[in-house]
């Protein structure tokens, strides 16, 4: 596991039920169910240094357990990886992503019936992760990013904008939806998020700070009654600086993702 894996982290199941002809708001817990779940990434960061592209490119397979307990007065919500692989490629150089057990351990959330965030519990490694992603933000207080939240009824055609994962002025994530159609028993949902990162960092003894704005785009297939995000696709493009102790560099950085359920 690791922060590419983290930043689209988006969990959900599909169901067989009677399908709705709108999202509606969500005002109970959710379905106790544990899911079998594929998540794939792919990065490229290209930093100018001394008037030459550096090039890094990341590519990042893992499958995980999502499981739902039964609720109590609140809802626990574990998120378990069960394997991956990737590698990341220097200037050419490639390296395997090798096994972490800190990193392996499960993400424990704690949820309100309203779908809110109230603790998350993880290791060290995972939290400070959590700390550096936008898109897919787990912290306390904000909505379960693993489910669509909408504040009233949509339809097909409707548009709207969330802004429930903007955390300050420095890192921000506004999301604009539209309700496309439906396909076989799934809501199919287009996005475009307007990204805005700050992030500050040591590694090794070397301080950085990644400063990017930018936008992503896809698609989201989104289960009737329940509102989980069976799958997403898109892409993203962030382009700014990173500061590597005092030097600063030009930075782009280009991704694509996909999460989905494999098994139920």
């Amino acid at each position: 596991m690791n922060q590419f894996f983290l930043l689209f982290l988006l969990l959900t199941f599909v169901g067989k039920q009677t399908i709705a002809q709108t999202i509606e708001p969500l005002h109970d817990f959710y379905v106790a169910k544990k899911n079998l779940r594929k998540s794939h990434q792919t990065t490229q960061n290209t930093i100018l240094f001394q008037g030459k592209d550096m090039i890094t490119n990341t590519v990042f397979t893992a499958e995980y357990d999502q499981i739902i307990e039964k609720p109590t007065t609140k809802q626990q919500i574990r998120i378990v990886n069960k394997k991956y692989d990737g590698y990341v490629e220097i200037m050419g150089n490639k390296q395997e992503i090798k096994d972490n057990p800190e990193a392996n351990k499960p993400i424990i959330i704690f949820v309100n019936q309203d779908g809110i965030i109230d603790s998350v519990n993880a290791s060290e490694v995972i939290l400070n992760q959590l700390k550096q992603t936008i898109t897919s933000r787990i912290e306390k207080g904000k909505p379960n990013p693993h489910f669509l939240h909408v504040k009233n009824s949509k339809k097909i055609g409707d548009l709207w904008t969330d802004s429930s994962y903007v955390s300050n002025e420095n890192n921000s994530y506004f999301v604009n939806y539209k309700f496309e159609r439906q396909e076989g028993n799934l809501h199919v949902l287009s996005f475009q998020g307007d990204i805005k990162m700050l992030n500050d960092f040591e590694q090794n003894g070397v301080s950085f700070q990644t400063n990017v704005i930018g936008n992503s785009s896809g698609t989201i297939y989104v289960e009737p009654n329940t509102n989980y995000i069976v799958k997403s696709e898109g892409t993203m493009k962030l382009e700014g600086r990173m500061i590597v102790n005092t030097d600063e560099f030009p930075t782009v950085i280009k991704g694509t993702f996909k999460d989905e359920l494999i098994t139920k």
